[in-house]
């Protein structure tokens, strides 16, 4: 398979290219890490290759239009709703 045929197999099947489309993934990786809890931000940039954490920020901004921090907090927030309409839930 030459380099032009997947490239257009790419953006014919998911309207990007493959470094995008690798890009993408990467992000989705980071937004699983993120929810799971398991590494810090630093750690994340790291494990996914990312050059340095201040690149990682501006990648993830640009894919999601939040700073990794605002994702993590948005998702603290959305499970400690959860937890506590679970707890209210058990009262009942």
């Amino acid at each position: 398979m030459s380099r032009s045929y997947v490239q257009l197999l790419f953006h014919e099947q998911l309207n990007c290219g493959v470094i995008d489309y690798f890009n993408q993934m990467k992000i989705q990786r980071a937004k699983d890490i993120i929810r799971d809890g398991s590494m810090n931000l630093t750690e994340i940039a790291y494990f996914l290759s990312y050059s340095s954490l201040p690149y990682f920020s501006k990648q993830f901004r640009l894919a999601t239009g939040m700073s990794p921090s605002a994702y993590a907090s948005s998702i603290k927030g959305i499970t400690d709703a959860v937890y506590e309409a679970e707890e209210r839930n058990r009262d009942l």
